[in-house]
């Protein structure tokens, strides 16, 4: 920036967020630097965050966020990446209800988090935008508290893979994909703090766990989700082309509607070796997959049936998301 070399295809982001809302408002700033010492080959980038976030929970309470990150991260190859980030933030938790539950009483006010996160991923997709063959696996290690002080003490470690494979091809070319996704976590408290904190906690339920409701299948007090320490997820899914057309100036046909079938599974704990992580949940069901052309916005809609629940689980079975 001081240098005028930025904005000049250089690849630099800058982004602005405003996104006011009677659930989530959040307003963000960003800057990406890919490059920061011109290194053109296996670069290090660098990433500064800014934001605030009110979350206004159906579960009794509310969250006020300010914080900022700073990033740095090295580009070994096309595929592997590994990077730091540090953290800071102040979250504020107000407005509780009476049936509220203890984690929610145990982080009334403000609460100071700082820490750094140590992140790594090897991603090796056919296309980014819409993979059909490869797969992606990336890892996370963060500590808050102790030696970065702040008021809360703890650390997450977190584990995550997706595989995409192409089953068949029908005679237009258009692929069937099964994808396979899975997702291990692990948080613990540690010096002064006796639980996670209440925004760091593990939930399922939702768009991860279609079936149940968001933040729905897990641990409860007073029929509220109340987090865990410890949780696992996978997903897979087939995906199948059912539409597609070849719009003005387009060389190839564009998918525009696809079929999905899908099973969901979770496991979700106060920790790995408490009894509530032995309480699986399954689902099972199918979808569509809808993409406007010139937008490129993907509409995602799926009708979900828990198979495996707790009686005190919340259970949805219609799902319904817009994403970029």
């Amino acid at each position: 920036l001081l240098g005028n070399r930025a904005f000049h295809g250089g690849g630099q982001n800058l982004t602005f967020l405003a996104q006011p809302g009677t659930e989530i408002s959040q307003f963000a700033i960003g800057f990406v630097e890919p490059d920061l010492f011109a290194q053109h080959f296996d670069t290090i980038s660098m990433s500064v965050n800014g934001k605030r976030r009110i979350r206004r929970f159906r579960d009794g309470y509310t969250t006020d966020t300010l914080g900022a990150d700073l990033g740095l991260a090295r580009n070994f190859s096309e595929e592997f990446s590994t990077g730091v980030v540090f953290r800071e933030e102040t979250v504020e938790v107000k407005r509780i209800s009476a049936d509220a539950t203890q984690p929610v009483f145990d982080a009334e006010g403000s609460n100071e988090l700082r820490g750094t996160r140590v992140r790594s991923s090897y991603t090796d997709f056919d296309d980014l935008r819409r993979p059909a063959s490869g797969g992606q696996i990336s890892g996370s290690y963060e500590v808050l508290g102790g030696p970065f002080g702040a008021s809360q003490d703890m650390w997450k470690g977190i584990l995550n893979s997706h595989v995409y494979a192409t089953v068949r091809e029908n005679e237009l070319g258009h692929k069937y994909i099964v994808h396979w996704e899975q997702f291990f976590g692990v948080a613990q408290a540690f010096a002064d703090s006796n639980e996670v904190f209440l925004t760091e906690r593990f939930y399922m339920g939702g768009g991860d766990l279609r079936g149940f409701d968001f933040r729905g299948a897990g641990p409860s007090q007073f029929d509220r989700p109340y987090g865990g320490e410890a949780i696992y997820r996978t997903t897979l899914e087939l995906s199948i082309p059912l539409v597609a057309t070849r719009l003005e100036r387009d060389i190839r046909d564009r998918e525009l509607l696809r079929g999905v079938v899908f099973s969901d599974f979770g496991l979700l704990g106060l920790s790995l070796t408490d009894p509530t992580f032995q309480e699986p949940r399954l689902s099972l069901g199918f979808g569509l997959r809808i993409e406007v052309p010139v937008l490129e916005i993907p509409i995602a809609l799926d009708l979900a049936w828990p198979l495996l629940y707790q009686e005190t689980d919340d259970r949805r079975q219609f799902f319904f998301s817009i994403s970029r």
